[in-house]
């Protein structure tokens, strides 16, 4: 099996998270599958479904953070059909309150603290 990378963009919590991990050097993930040194039954990811996901398939990815059955903080990525997970961004986007402008013909475009374009604003 390949290795697949799944890029997400963090919320502003998440964000100072990776932040400090990287000005600290920090080489290790901040998440991972469970590892038990003496027990590989335990160890890993298991899908319980079929998963098969063709070339060029256009999804939508959302990562939560939860408690598992033992009240243990877990990062959960969901990854679900691109349409349906783009009308509930839209149905967010919507209920998000519009920012006021003063300037005729100003943009709505936000830009985050490193100056980058922030498309995002429902992470924040």
């Amino acid at each position: 099996m390949p290795k697949i990378r799944l890029t997400l963009y963090p919320g502003k919590e998440l964000k100072e998270v990776i932040k400090n991990h990287q000005s600290e050097g920090k080489k290790y993930p901040i998440a991972a599958s469970l590892f038990f040194e003496d027990n590989e039954e335990k160890s890993g990811f298991t899908f319980f479904d079929d998963v098969t996901f063709k070339a060029d398939t256009k999804v939508g990815l959302t990562a939560w953070a939860n408690l598992n059955k033992n009240q243990k903080e877990v990062l959960t990525i969901e990854i679900e059909d691109f349409n349906t997970w783009n009308s509930k961004q839209k149905e967010l986007a919507a209920k998000k309150p519009k920012p006021v402008s003063n300037n005729i013909g100003a943009s709505n475009t936000s830009f985050d603290t490193d100056g980058n374009v922030d498309d995002l604003d429902f992470l924040k």
